[in-house]
């Protein structure tokens, strides 16, 4: 099923930003995937983002992404008119065989990256933990992880945590 809502706060368990400018956002990290590559899990909250016809996504918009997807056009037209973006990324997503188990939600996923931000912080050597945040947050969208591995890796990054504060007193 597809919604489309005009309110940027509704609680989505994964929101896909769409881009055809692949170059402004290489730089920070929002690597943009082929549409027809995309996997969504079942039974979850999916928004798609589409940006304005004269700018597309402005990078605070993109950093709101879980991940960004593209609509591989050829080099002649690199940019879709926003109707047909919107009507083709609806035909491509009404045939994209949904995974079979179960996700993380949300809340999970959230809990997961701010143990990872804690984390990044806390290691000194680190001299962008904001660029390597966000970077994690994308990996984690496009592995569509599910709960076992987020708490999996939660748990880890908490007793990796745990020992540099012991060390640090």
């Amino acid at each position: 099923n597809i919604s489309v809502f005009t309110c940027r706060d509704f609680p989505f368990d994964l929101v896909i930003g769409t881009t055809s400018a692949i170059y402004r956002f290489r730089k920070d990290l929002n690597d943009p995937i082929p549409l027809r590559r995309l996997k969504l899990p079942k039974n979850r909250r999916v928004a798609l983002v589409f940006g304005r016809e004269s700018i597309g996504l402005k990078r605070e918009e993109a950093a709101k992404c879980d991940l960004l997807v593209t609509i591989e056009t050829n080099q002649e037209t690199p940019a879709l008119n926003l109707s047909h973006a919107v009507a083709i990324a609806l035909y491509q997503i009404s045939n994209i065989p949904l995974t079979t188990y179960e996700p993380a939600k949300a809340q999970e996923k959230r809990r997961l990256l701010e143990t990872f931000a804690l984390l990044t912080t806390l290691l000194t050597v680190i001299r962008k933990p904001k660029k390597m945040q966000l970077a994690f947050k994308r990996m984690l969208s496009r592995a569509l992880a599910s709960k076992e591995e987020v708490e999996c890796v939660n748990g880890v990054l908490r007793f990796a945590i745990k020992k540099i504060r012991k060390s640090c007193w």
